[in-house]
């Protein structure tokens, strides 16, 4: 029995990968990626 279904295993990669890409950015792209990240907790 797996753990995660496909959809949160994907959500919750798609967020860790807003967050790391957010903290080496910086001006409209670490925004925009921030946006992306509320959305997927949202």
């Amino acid at each position: 029995m797996p753990v995660w279904d496909p959809v949160v295993r994907i959500a919750h990669w798609i967020l860790a990968t807003c967050i790391i890409a957010a903290w080496f950015t910086r001006g409209a792209t670490h925004d925009w990626l921030g946006y992306g990240a509320l959305g997927v907790v949202a």
